[in-house]
């Protein structure tokens, strides 16, 4: 197992394929998600996938936005609206809903203050946070301000019984930035249904770009590489299938305006729904993930290698766990770098064919729903029936004068 876990007797930690009594688990998404198909997140569509593969799926609720369509076939609970105070109004409806239910755990998705928020309203009960990203970098630091927030962000984590991580790459980042928090801790990748993919044997001559329109996605360098190859290779065409346009207005204008002189050979589609960027995985014959930041795991690398596209990828941070060799790595990602991997894998047909294949045995070997939700299922077990957690060691009263010699302590 790729978990840590205290120990401390009674029930087994993994359940090794005996029957046992199910777990009663509490999911908790994040503000501003869609747990629903027209609008569904890479956070959405992770629990979406993890919790449907899940031993316990019928046994799980999901605390998550109101919205017109949620997915079919889960107990959904939606947030009452607030107006004020929207972290400690929903950690409280869900502390409400836990009094009654008595979960086994609650599982906070990516938001450490609402997972603090539920620990203090639930001290008995067991909270874990499933983290999507990378945990925040703070050192000591030199100012008053910086030492305080480390000792409160400390605090909040110590209270958790245990913490999911989406990638290697995060977990190795989080126990270097936080190496005085020993609490019990899981990878659990991202994972697929590969039985509901349909890779097409006949590829369209398209260059195929999905996520999130922002600066860090490289999605303008991109249409730049991609306006220089489209010039040389007059066959193929590209699509962009983009989320959250609305956020940087002035950088979708800018990418809109490198794409006009292509005109009908390009594609720009917004807020597509997941099925939609599924059939176009399973199309396009070359897909580009060229971010520029590091990501925390990168789901549209693994989308594009189920779907059967050779993959051109910048492979930092998790995206290098995913794709391995089988992707055409970025060596910087500029529009020249770009658009020399679009053309390498242009003119090598073969090359372009044996990275699709390669990446499409690697996804399916590695990042299988089924293996992803029951490794999950394992650790869920582990801290309901056999993991401690990680506390201070000092009771309520002796909270401030701790937090006082901490402080002390960093400045």
């Amino acid at each position: 197992m790729s978990y840590q876990a205290v120990q401390t007797g009674g029930a087994p930690c993994s359940e090794h394929g005996t029957a046992v009594e199910p777990l009663s688990v509490f999911q908790v998404m994040p503000r501003e998600m869609h747990f629903g198909p027209s609008r569904a997140t890479s956070i959405d569509l992770c629990v979406r996938d993890l919790v449907a593969a899940s031993r316990f799926a019928a046994s799980t609720r999901i605390f998550a936005e109101r919205v017109d369509h949620a997915f079919a076939g889960f107990d959904v609970d939606p947030f009452p609206p607030a107006r004020r105070a929207v972290t400690y109004s929903r950690a409280g409806y869900v502390a409400r809903m836990a009094r009654l239910a008595r979960p086994d755990v609650i599982v906070v998705q990516q938001h450490l203050p609402t997972a603090a928020a539920v620990v203090r309203r639930l001290p008995g009960l067991k909270v874990i946070l499933h983290r999507h990203n990378f945990a925040k970098a703070m050192g000591p630091g030199v100012s008053l301000g910086e030492a305080i927030r480390r000792v409160f962000r400390k605090r909040r984590y110590a209270q958790l019984a245990g913490i999911v991580h989406v990638s290697q790459a995060c977990a190795s980042a989080f126990a270097e930035t936080w190496p005085d928090v020993p609490i019990p801790s899981c990878v659990v990748h991202n994972g697929l249904d590969f039985a509901e993919w349909r890779p097409q044997a006949e590829r369209r001559q398209e260059i195929l770009l999905v996520g999130r329109c922002a600066p860090e996605k490289g999605v303008v360098e991109a249409a730049e590489a991609i306006v220089a190859v489209l010039e040389a290779f007059p066959a193929w065409q590209a699509r962009f299938m983009l989320s959250n346009v609305e956020i940087h207005p002035d950088y979708f204008d800018q990418l809109r305006g490198r794409l006009a002189c292509l005109g009908s050979r390009v594609t720009l589609q917004t807020q597509q729904p997941f099925a939609e960027v599924k059939a176009a995985y399973e199309r396009a014959a070359i897909a580009l993930v060229p971010s520029k930041w590091r990501e925390p795991f990168g789901r549209t690398a693994l989308e594009a290698h189920a779907g059967g596209a050779a993959l051109v990828s910048s492979g930092t941070g998790g995206l290098s766990e995913i794709s391995g060799d089988a992707a055409l790595i970025l060596p910087t990602v500029t529009p020249q770098a770009i658009a020399a991997a679009i053309q390498t894998l242009i003119e090598q047909p073969a090359l372009r064919h044996r990275l699709a294949r390669e990446g499409a045995d690697r996804v399916r070997a590695r990042f299988d729903i089924a293996t992803q939700a029951s490794r999950l299922d394992d650790f869920y077990r582990s801290v309901a029936s056999g993991c401690q957690p990680a506390s201070s060691g000092y009771p309520p009263s002796d909270r401030a004068r701790r937090g006082a010699e901490e402080l002390g302590a960093a400045v």
